[in-house]
């Protein structure tokens, strides 16, 4: 069955909406921020948009990113990132924390995600203030210590 000379008109005006406007619109915007949040990614978004990283996004990548990215960045962390208090130091920090409580179980450090960051993470976007990596590790550090595969705390 074809088209209708209202659908047809309607789909014209669409089109030229489109090439008038080259921008994303909201549907597009709100897709590639959740793809990017799911994905651990939301820092490199705000990076390619030339935004301020929140203190949320900061934390992102270590509540969603596969094991592997963890795994790799606790392997690498003393190598690349002296302590400094950046977050690239707090994050290898938090990622050393992760690979220690959840040792060679994917499934474990899946759980620790779940359970501790993406809840802090949530706080965090919700809170909107700008932290410090420290301040953030250190809680985040709390929350992981109270973890049931974490028998006794480590000192730092």
């Amino acid at each position: 069955m074809g088209k209708n000379i209202d659908d047809r008109e309607e789909d014209e005006m669409f089109r030229g909406r489109q090439l008038e406007d080259p921008r994303p619109d909201d549907a597009v915007a709100l897709i590639e921020e959740t793809s990017a949040f799911l994905q651990g990614r939301a820092p490199d978004l705000y990076e390619v948009r030339g935004q301020r990283i929140p203190t949320w996004a900061r934390l992102n990548p270590m509540a969603h990113a596969p094991a592997a990215y963890i795994r790799a960045l606790a392997d690498r962390h003393h190598v690349e990132f002296q302590p400094s208090g950046s977050w690239n130091w707090a994050l290898g920090s938090l990622a050393e924390e992760m690979v220690t409580l959840a040792g060679d179980e994917d499934a474990e450090l899946a759980a620790l995600q779940r359970r501790h960051l993406v809840p802090l993470e949530l706080l965090l976007a919700a809170d909107r203030r700008l932290l410090s990596a420290e301040y953030v590790l250190e809680i985040a550090r709390t929350l992981l210590r109270s973890h049931p595969s974490s028998s006794t705390p480590r000192p730092d």
